[in-house]
């Protein structure tokens, strides 16, 4: 059985388009229906808070193959998650982005009440051959540490398992 997680929402804003077209944009969403939050010069610091959870977690499910109750019940890879989280801090912060100082816990606590057979939608593309999202939630984080020169050996060591399994899909 598949478990994922009940968190899907739009994470939006714009602080270059007008204030009656962000108004107009939010109506039409709350319209459909659609889950979202508005965030008008804020969004790129709420996104990345929203990518400090999935890229780490995406991340390490892939590697393992294990869910996430699984991988928080085993001190070795609940440190290693924390670690990769500790590593995308650091590349948002060189480029300019303010996140909690908190955020690793916070991503930590989420992470304790999801259900314990929670996967990660990568790490079943993964474990059913499907194109994944590799390059968007491991490699961005090792491309990005790159160009400012950060060491995140972690996510590289994760990156470079996950690009080998990736080639013999």
């Amino acid at each position: 059985m598949q478990v994922q997680g009940k968190y899907n929402r739009l994470v939006w804003g714009n602080p270059k388009l007008k204030q009656e077209k962000l108004e107009h944009l939010k109506w039409l969403f709350d319209e459909a229906g659609i889950n979202h939050e508005f965030y008008g010069q804020e969004v790129e610091a709420k996104v990345w808070e929203k990518f400090s959870f999935i890229s780490p977690v995406a991340s390490l499910t892939s590697l393992t193959h294990k869910s996430m109750g699984s991988i928080m019940a085993n001190e070795e890879l609940k440190l290693q998650l924390q670690q990769l989280m500790q590593e995308l801090v650091l590349v948002a912060k060189a480029k300019g982005i303010n996140l909690p100082l908190d955020m690793v816990e916070r991503n930590l606590a989420v992470v304790e009440k999801l259900p314990q057979e929670a996967t990660s939608s990568m790490e079943r593309d993964f474990a059913s051959g499907n194109r994944t999202e590799l390059e968007n939630l491991t490699g961005y984080i090792v491309r990005e540490a790159e160009k400012f020169g950060l060491p995140v050996p972690q996510y590289q060591q994760v990156y470079e398992d996950l690009r080998q399994r990736q080639q013999t899909l």
